[in-house]
């Protein structure tokens, strides 16, 4: 999905038009209220939406809206992938 956006983004830049790719992380909703997550990477839904609609504003290519989630997907990014292979993360 992200380098579809990406695509987009460019592709629809001339045009005035602005993609931005919004990662929430973890969001506490009804969905997963029995679902016992992480507080201190799990964001609230007011939390979600007010980083969505300052989105508008602030225009950026990638919004993370709980700031450990960009360093979490920069780590995860960085490992090589005979390595996150071998990780038991589900």
């Amino acid at each position: 999905m992200s380098a579809y956006l990406s695509g987009l983004r460019v592709r629809l830049y001339r045009c005035g038009v602005h993609v931005i790719n919004i990662k929430p992380g973890y969001v506490k909703t009804r969905m997963v209220a029995h679902k016992k997550l992480p507080p201190y990477i799990s964001a609230s839904v007011e939390t979600v939406a007010y980083d969505i609609v300052n989105s508008y504003y602030k225009p950026k290519a990638v919004v993370y809206t709980m700031w450990l989630w960009r360093y979490i997907m920069l780590a995860t990014k960085m490992l090589p992938d005979f390595i996150f292979k071998r990780l038991n993360m589900f």
